[in-house]
């Protein structure tokens, strides 16, 4: 009995020594996960409030998105105007083709208006620029002359060409899956069926790639209207005193010149005419004078 109930004592002792060895593991894993755990979140925090530091400087807070970098992100459509005031016009045309050369860009229409002498008195161009570079064609055709006016419009088609694409994705889709289908067709009325539904997905197809193609010409290129003629001269001044009996007697003589100066002009050129005219008429009149003058003598002559 006594052996017994030292054995168990020693039992006890030894379950109650393994359960505080297991408490003080368990308490410093916790121990040592909570640090961790606070050493990660403390290296996050770290990271963030670096980024911060980095993006918005001493303030804090993030930076806006600048307005190009939004709109490059954004298929549109742009288009804008410009009037200049130019003293040569054909100099300005020439550095009008330039910058466009240099930006890439073309001309697509052009009219033009010269004096009886070939001097070019305006000129009115169509360009087609970069759309990214139309904020610059702008600049630098503005210093071609004296701006007039200026005018910009911008249409965002976005939606519209997310959703040609996505059109043109499932149209090829479905374009293979017919194809596919054919191929594995048996009978004489499938193949029908489905060249007929070919056919058709085929055209849908090519439509929606038209559609597809004019987006992208039209948001890649950007219309640039520029106007360039030359300063409009001052109109002179008329003076009162230009009127009353004086201007009109005045006007009459310069009228009645100028009536004197047209038929002199007229007689001028008629003179020759009725010269010739006239030596006509005189030998024709002796022709027949000296006919009658015949005539009459052999009539004496029978008598």
């Amino acid at each position: 009995a006594a052996l017994a109930l030292l054995l168990g004592v020693s039992l006890v002792a030894l379950v109650i020594g393994v359960s505080r060895m297991s408490g003080s593991i368990n308490t410093a894993e916790s121990e040592s996960a909570g640090s961790g755990a606070t050493t990660a979140e403390d290296s996050v925090l770290q990271r963030d409030s670096a980024g911060r530091a980095g993006f918005g400087g001493a303030g804090g807070g993030t930076v806006a998105e600048p307005a190009s970098l939004a709109l490059s992100n954004r298929a549109v459509i742009r288009t804008a105007s410009i009037r200049l005031l130019a003293d040569d016009v054909a100099a300005a045309r020439g550095e009008l083709l330039a910058v466009t050369d240099v930006l890439g860009g073309y001309v697509a229409d052009e009219r033009s208006e010269a004096d009886r002498g070939g001097r070019l008195r305006s000129a009115e161009l169509t360009l087609q620029v970069p759309t990214d570079d139309l904020d610059t064609a702008l600049e630098r055709i503005a210093g071609v002359g004296t701006e007039i006016s200026r005018s910009q419009t911008t249409e965002d088609v976005t939606e519209q060409v997310v959703d040609v694409d996505s059109r043109v994705n499932s149209a090829e889709a479905a374009l293979r899956r017919v194809r596919l289908l054919l191929g594995q067709a048996t009978s004489l009325g499938d193949v029908i069926r489905l060249e007929q539904v070919l056919s058709s997905r085929q055209a849908d197809l090519e439509s929606l790639l038209a559609q597809q193609e004019s987006l992208a010409a039209l948001t890649s290129m950007a219309t640039l209207r520029v106007s360039v003629s030359e300063p409009e001269t001052e109109a002179p001044k008329v003076d009162d005193d230009a009127a009353g009996f004086l201007a009109g007697l005045s006007n009459g003589w310069d009228a009645l010149k100028a009536g004197y100066v047209i038929l002199a002009t007229v007689a001028g050129a008629l003179l020759p005419t009725a010269i010739v005219l006239g030596l006509i008429a005189v030998l024709i009149r002796l022709v027949m004078r000296r006919g009658r003058w015949s005539r009459r003598r052999a009539t004496e002559s029978t008598a």
